[in-house]
């Protein structure tokens, strides 16, 4: 997500740049024209000062534009039904890689592809950022919610096993952890009109069993958990 931005990024890019050089162009006659010491002719405009602040200005803007696509690049158009993917959990034999969790979003570029890994702990937890994109939606077609998920984290509720001083593989960040877009509209009153951010995360759940759920978004940003099994049987 956020090729539009690139693109955005580019055109403003390349105007500025058109700006800049029709000014530089503009100051580079009148050195001529003073050198030559020729005054039938009028002299060439002088270059606008306010010009060459929107040329920089533009430059600057498309930087933001790059900056802000490389930044919501894994974040993820939010479904309509707010599935956002499934994780199963399974249980293991080993006091640091306790839990093996696979997770695998329902959107996106790489829908359908796991993401597998291993946490210490007997308990489980998510977190994620949204963000609501307004001026851009509107014009730029970015979707109105985008989700991603930062991170999933391990810790044990339980009794620590014999020998472990606590988990060890206690986070695992994906794709990239936290999104500096997201710090920015969160602390930035200034720049609200464009984007708003909010976070959603999974408390720690402690893994009684192996269990494959699906991971629910609400309207209101609360997290369901329905057991694919469930699922299953509700539809039969």
């Amino acid at each position: 997500m956020g090729s539009q931005l690139t693109v955005l990024g580019a055109a403003l890019m390349i105007a500025g740049i058109l700006l800049l050089a029709f000014l530089l162009d503009q100051v580079v006659k009148r050195i001529r024209y003073r050198s030559s010491g020729d005054r039938r002719k009028s002299p060439p405009a002088n270059p606008s000062g306010f010009l060459v602040i929107l040329g920089l200005a533009i430059i600057a803007i498309s930087q933001t534009c790059f900056w802000l696509s490389s930044e919501v690049k894994y974040f993820r158009p939010l479904r309509s039904d707010g599935v956002i993917g499934k994780v199963a959990i399974e249980r293991q034999d080993n006091p640091v890689k306790a839990l093996k969790i696979t997770y695998v979003p329902m959107v996106g570029d790489s829908s359908g592809m796991p993401n597998s890994f291993y946490l210490s702990g007997d308990s489980w937890s998510l977190t994620g950022e949204l963000i609501y994109f307004k001026l851009a939606h509107n014009y730029l077609g970015l979707p109105s919610r985008a989700f991603k998920t930062v991170e999933f984290n391990g810790r044990f509720q339980g009794r620590i096993p014999p020998g472990t001083s606590g988990a060890i593989l206690k986070d695992n960040p994906l794709e990239g952890g936290s999104s500096s877009a997201f710090k920015a509209f969160r602390d930035s009153r200034w720049i609200s009109w464009f984007a708003s951010v909010d976070s959603f995360s999974v408390p720690f759940l402690k893994a009684e069993s192996d269990e494959t759920l699906e991971i629910k978004l609400g309207s209101d940003g609360v997290v369901s958990l329905l057991s694919t099994d469930e699922q299953a049987k509700a539809e039969e």
